[in-house]
């Protein structure tokens, strides 16, 4: 059990703040360092699931961002989100399928961030892209990998706020490769295409074509592997 404190005005100090308090024997306590606390007892080798460097307020969090791609049988197919706006997923779904090609018209789409948590971050973008396609392709994603970044309507990876905080709290966390937009030090991902590039390349070549009917419980009715990014292909 968690609550969280958010320092909207402050006269006599910073604002934005954030405080992340738990239950204790004693009453609630303060997470000293709430950097992981949100990830839980996360597998990495499960697919679908992505780990993003989010921010609330100036503090950085890591949390863990999940979705399952599944075949519908309804005649509308289900799109469910929790933990952010889930209209932010509609908006990623229109970019995948259009710029990648894909077809999203048999599948349900559910998503949903980690820990109870609730974001307005646009900044984890990149990271519910990530969890998506590795839902789809059901292949699980590099295990230490991170995700942040803004897709814009036209699939490009943006910049976004707090750059500098959230690659040097997951430098300090250990994490790589770390998948973001570009910056002074590292070329970064420029477009959800390069991203789907890097890790499923091999789920591309032999999977059948995105626009063909899907069969089976795996939409992309792939073979077996795991995603491509090695440490050095995006890490800074």
């Amino acid at each position: 059990m968690f609550r969280l404190l958010r320092v909207l005005k402050n006269r006599f100090g910073p604002n934005q703040e954030l405080l992340v308090f738990r239950m204790a024997e004693q009453g609630m306590e303060v997470v000293e360092d709430p950097s992981t606390f949100f990830l839980g007892a996360r597998d990495p080798a499960l697919s679908g699931t992505a780990l993003v460097m989010a921010v609330d307020g100036q503090r950085p969090l890591a949390v863990e961002v999940q979705a399952l791609v599944t075949r519908s049988y309804l005649a509308i197919p289900r799109r469910t989100g929790l933990g952010f706006d889930v209209n932010r997923l509609h908006l990623l779904l229109a970019v995948l399928e259009k710029r990648l090609r894909l077809n999203f018209g048999q599948v349900d789409i559910y998503a949903k961030i980690g820990g109870g948590m609730k974001l307005q971050d646009p900044g984890m973008d990149l990271g519910l892209v990530a969890a998506v396609l590795s839902s789809f392709y059901d292949l699980p994603l590099p295990e230490r990998a991170v995700f942040w970044g803004e897709v814009d309507l036209n699939g490009q990876v943006r910049p976004v706020a707090a750059h500098s905080i959230r690659r040097d709290q997951a430098r300090r966390l250990g994490y790589t490769p770390l998948l973001h937009p570009a910056d002074d030090a590292a070329r970064g991902v420029p477009t959800v295409a390069a991203l789907q590039d890097a890790l499923f390349r091999r789920a591309r070549r032999s999977a059948p074509s995105a626009q063909s009917g899907q069969s089976g419980d795996n939409p992309a009715d792939s073979a077996p592997g795991s995603g491509d990014a090695e440490a050095g292909d995006w890490g800074v």
